[in-house]
């Protein structure tokens, strides 16, 4: 098992990506999986995953307990789709929060949809790792009932960890119901071989440099998908 770390470390940065060139599959088109209307008003490519996750999505809905979905939120985006998402999450927490300064606003919209900076290791830059989310490798899921309602899990899928009060890291405690879902999704995710991204609960993928490092794979499968 390896060290704990989170997918700005710069560990993550210098594991190889080996592009096995997986095509995307649109989440809307799997009559097995329930994709967030509100995902097609916020990102035309965010319906989009890599063929292989959606074949895990699709198990891992089956073995959930009756009554239960998956809710898909978000899959691939690319650098103008962060850009954009970042300046949407500004305007909301700005009419949220308005006893924040402005950098307290931009650094909570931008702690997990933006890329971040790689480190300076002895004069050499280092790059951030390649964002999950870039390579179709990468979904952001919750539960919901049949009817589509959504089910406590702690906090809001993509809050923050100021706006969520720390709830939104996976092991924050939470109460009794929430952590009971979130250990439902976890154990089936889990048992597909998806990753989750400990900062954020919601947060699974398969085939990126995060995926490569915990399951000790010799390289990600995932590169960057092409801007259309």
């Amino acid at each position: 098992m390896p060290a704990r770390a989170t997918t700005t470390d710069r560990r993550i940065a210098a594991l190889p990506v080996r592009e096995c060139g997986e095509p995307l599959v649109d989440l809307g088109a799997v009559a097995s999986l329930r994709v967030d209307p509100r995902m097609a008003r916020t990102s035309p490519t965010g319906g989009l995953v890599r063929s292989t996750v959606v074949d895990r999505l699709v198990t891992a809905q089956s073995l959930l307990p009756r009554g239960l979905r998956l809710l898909l939120l978000d899959g691939l985006c690319d650098e103008a789709g962060r850009r954009s998402r970042q300046a949407d999450r500004a305007v909301r927490l700005r009419d949220l929060h308005p006893d924040w300064s402005m950098q307290q606003i931009l650094d909570e919209a931008g702690w997990h949809c933006s890329a971040r900076p790689g480190e300076k290791d002895a004069e050499v830059r280092i790059p951030p790792p390649v964002p999950a989310h870039s390579t179709g490798a990468a979904v952001d899921v919750t539960l919901c009932s049949e009817t589509g309602e959504e089910l406590p899990m702690g906090c809001a899928p993509q809050a923050g960890p100021v706006e969520s009060g720390g709830a939104c890291h996976t092991d924050a405690p939470v109460p009794d119901g929430a952590r009971a879902n979130r250990d439902s999704l976890r154990i089936v995710l889990t048992a597909v071989g998806l990753v989750n991204q400990p900062e954020a609960w919601w947060h699974w993928s398969y085939g990126d440099q995060f995926w490569c490092y915990v399951t000790g794979a010799p390289a990600a499968r995932y590169g960057p998908v092409p801007a259309t």
